[in-house]
């Protein structure tokens, strides 16, 4: 752009919005190029009219129109909408017949006529002929139409077309040699689900500015590029995000599988393929699209993982074998010890105190009768599942038990596993050991006490009593 450059309202205006849009953080696309076809006399689109009118230099209606552009516009208004074609012509004939109906004075001769002179027409500026950009032929790489008119995927003429992330255009980039340019849209349905190795185009032609573009678009790729097989070599940030560990947690948490190596090629990238899944809860297509992997080959990957986590590594930190009573009591926090036993007991004869409650795994609505109707949730309004949680006052998670039905509640979910025979709930604990709970437990405490146990729960109103007495209110605070 050079000092003397020139731009539209319009286009002034969307540029204006677009820096206080991105100067406020804000994530809502807007255009990046302004009008490219619209009528300068009233400044709107006529892209996508259905009937314009050229504006000739022989016409008239020029002369109404030039009043109402700037000047530096004249040169380029070559058609004009329907609305402001019809204002110039009734203009036109209004003056014309204003002409008609203006008295003249007989004179004796043509030379006493005083004819005005009509007002000098604005001197045009010439059209400065644009020489075509020199085009980049590339035999490797290709690109999509620089078009908002249809998908990038071809034959697809979906309503609906966005703009295209720029980390699917640095993936597409990268691994397809596709580039897709700022004018390009893809509908939603592909954006979701599509292959984006199904994507084809003819055109291997591109422009300087293009050529930059792609030039940059490979720096911001070397530069971020996701190497799961190696994640000390990704940014802190970005590990964390996807995996939800540090580098060391991870390879941690990878040599207690050693399992794993000998089932897949790359044991890094097949534990990184479950903990993405299990963070990010992505389709598998996304997955498969972000680890550059057949679907059916991440799937396999992603279940052998799985399999060899619940193997070697969920058995040595989860359930009644992993800990004995003794580490559960000795987990005891001193507020809950002072509140609910006696701090000053030995280590070998002190209570164990943990909580137990329900809590809630929603999943999706099911097309089998049965399952929909024992896992529907009248309380949640939702389909959901009920894992049951064991846990030692620092948090620890002693044994997760279950799922269970959506239709059982806490009260049902502790006697089944108090009358169990496999249960290890009465063999694990000791009489003594000490159960909060919440109020959904009231039906079993009297249950709970009979093995036993102690148990403490917030107070609850008895029947015809319409509030807690100091002394319950006080305790239900504990």
């Amino acid at each position: 752009l050079s000092p003397g450059s020139i731009i539209c309202s319009e286009c002034y205006g969307l540029l204006l919005n677009r820096v206080n849009t991105i100067s406020e953080g804000s994530a809502i696309p807007l255009p990046a190029l302004g009008h490219r076809r619209i009528c300068f006399p009233c400044g709107k689109s006529i892209l996508r009219a259905t009937r314009t009118y050229p504006v000739r230099h022989d016409r008239q209606e020029r002369n109404i129109l030039m009043r109402l552009v700037p000047l530096h516009l004249v040169s380029r208004m070559e058609r004009v909408c329907a609305a402001c074609w019809r204002s110039a012509t009734r203009e036109v004939h209004r003056q014309q017949q204003h002409d008609s109906n203006r008295h003249v004075a007989h004179a004796t001769s043509r030379d006493d006529l005083n004819i005005p002179e009509p007002p000098p027409l604005p001197s045009s500026r010439p059209v400065a002929v644009r020489l075509a950009a020199p085009k980049i032929i590339s035999s490797l790489y290709r690109r999509a139409a620089n078009t908002s008119g249809h998908c990038i995927f071809v034959n697809c003429f979906e309503n609906e077309r966005l703009l295209v992330p720029c980390a699917i255009k640095d993936l597409l980039l990268y691994h397809y040699k596709f580039y897709v340019p700022s004018g390009a849209r893809v509908c939603r349905h592909h954006l979701d689900h599509g292959s984006w190795n199904e994507l084809t185009s003819r055109l291997r032609d591109f422009t300087g500015s293009q050529f930059d573009n792609i030039m940059t678009m490979m720096q911001r790729a070397a530069d971020s590029r996701f190497d799961f097989s190696n994640i000390r070599m990704m940014p802190p940030y970005l590990c964390y995000y996807w995996l939800g560990f540090n580098a060391d947690q991870f390879y941690d948490l990878l040599n207690s599988i050693p399992n794993l190596a000998e089932q897949v090629p790359n044991a890094s990238i097949a534990l990184c393929i479950y903990l993405v899944k299990v963070r990010t809860g992505d389709s598998n297509e996304r997955l498969a699209t972000l680890f550059n992997k057949p679907r059916t080959t991440l799937e396999r990957w992603m279940s052998k993982a799985r399999n060899c986590l619940m193997s070697d590594f969920v058995s040595l930190h989860l359930g009644f074998n992993h800990l004995t009573v003794q580490d559960v009591a000795s987990r005891n926090k001193i507020i809950p010890e002072g509140l609910f036993s006696n701090p000053d007991l030995p280590p070998d004869v002190k209570p164990a105190i943990v909580i137990c409650d329900a809590t809630y795994v929603f999943v999706q609505s099911s097309s089998n009768y049965l399952f929909q109707k024992q896992t529907y949730s009248l309380q949640k309004l939702d389909n959901l599942v009920k894992p049951f949680l064991i846990v030692c006052c620092d948090g620890h998670i002693v044994e997760c038990l279950g799922p269970y039905k959506a239709t059982l509640n806490d009260a049902t979910i502790t006697s089944l596993n108090l009358n169990n025979e496999g249960s290890c709930i009465r063999s694990f604990f000791r009489r003594g050991d000490i159960f909060l709970l919440d109020r959904g437990f009231r039906d079993v405490i009297n249950e709970l006490q009979e093995h036993g146990f102690v148990t403490h729960m917030p107070e609850s109103l008895l029947e015809n009593e319409h509030q807690l007495t100091t002394q319950q209110a006080n305790r239900s605070r504990l």
